[in-house]
């Protein structure tokens, strides 16, 4: 066994019971990139707090909180990525002409 496959265990099962006591709050990759920055950075803060106080279920629970916000930056990046897979595929169904334009940097 791995030295910290519990501590992931422990760590994703409570990031996955966070996400689920969230959920009514909406979804997290529908959040732009800077506003999921700013709550990872309160989370961090929060995290520092409860390091301080050597409060281990409160180091946890703000960790999860911590990895959920990361998995919405992923999420968002995933979904980004195949939306321009989609764009690229029908940019290549015939009658579509891809319009060439020459970068112009203006000075």
């Amino acid at each position: 066994m791995n030295e910290y496959e519990e501590a992931y265990e422990v760590l994703f099962n409570m990031a996955k019971a966070k996400m689920v006591m969230n959920a009514h709050k909406g979804f997290i990759h529908n959040v732009s990139y800077a506003e999921l920055q700013d709550f990872m950075q309160r989370e961090i803060e929060e995290l520092t707090v409860a390091c301080s106080a050597d409060d281990s279920t409160k180091i946890i629970e703000e960790s999860a909180d911590i990895v959920n916000f990361c998995v919405g930056v992923v999420a968002r990046a995933m979904q980004n990525y195949r939306n321009r897979e989609k764009v690229e595929e029908q940019m290549d169904l015939p009658g579509f002409e891809k319009e060439e334009k020459e970068y112009q940097h203006e000075t």
